[in-house]
């Protein structure tokens, strides 16, 4: 399930006005590079704490571009 890949895919997602300045473009490079793909089709949830689960999936899909 692809949730909030490509450009322009964090303007989609009213959450990231609730992130810091400095935050927004390394969500946004992490979005666009599929990394991050949100907890629903609609929610990025900043602010909340990622699960063990969830680093490990970000980590691993790192792992993959390289």
């Amino acid at each position: 399930m692809l949730i909030l890949k490509g450009p322009g895919g964090l303007e989609q997602i009213p959450q990231k006005y609730q992130m810091s300045g400095w935050v927004v473009k390394a969500f946004r490079w992490a979005v666009d590079a599929g990394i991050i793909r949100g907890t629903t089709e609609t929610t990025l949830s900043p602010k909340t704490n990622a699960t063990r689960a969830q680093v490990a999936t970000m980590l691993m899909r790192y792992d993959s571009l390289t």
